[in-house]
């Protein structure tokens, strides 16, 4: 049930990466808002599936697997195989949950070094030549 809340957390993500963006006071709120309202409707949706479908919470937390999201899927396909792809689709979603908090995590850490806000920031802020060759190269 967290999901769908979690869907407004969108717009949090471009703001750690406004540095990089082109022309940020312009793009960045525009961004903010569009995921907002993409985030919001999809989550809504989810919502209201998940439950409408849920069934029986007793029958899911007493689940065989130990993992009541895998009997849920179960239940609505009715399907091994449909509950592998649908188990494997969040296993992927986290994975990149997982990394896209690193990334925000590491730019968050490079700003502050920057700024010499951190012990070592000479070296947590350097930016070697190829780096830079393949930002100019993009336009940024």
């Amino acid at each position: 049930m967290l999901s769908p809340i979690f869907s407004f957390i969108g717009p949090d993500s471009a703001v750690h990466l406004a540095e990089e963006c082109c022309d940020a006071s312009y793009t960045l709120p525009r961004i903010m808002i569009a995921t907002t309202l993409v985030n919001g409707a999809l989550g809504f949706i989810m919502l209201v599936t998940f439950c409408m479908l849920v069934g029986n919470v007793g029958d899911i937390l007493d689940t065989k697997t130990g993992q009541p999201f895998i009997q849920m899927f179960f239940n609505i396909t009715q399907s091994h195989a449909g509950t592998s792809v649908m188990s494997s689709i969040l296993i992927v979603v986290s994975i990149c949950g997982c990394m896209a908090n690193i990334a925000a995590g590491s730019r968050q850490i490079w700003a502050f070094a920057r700024d010499k806000g951190l012990p070592f920031s000479g070296w947590l802020a350097h930016v070697s030549r190829v780096h830079l060759f393949y930002m100019h190269l993009y336009g940024c």
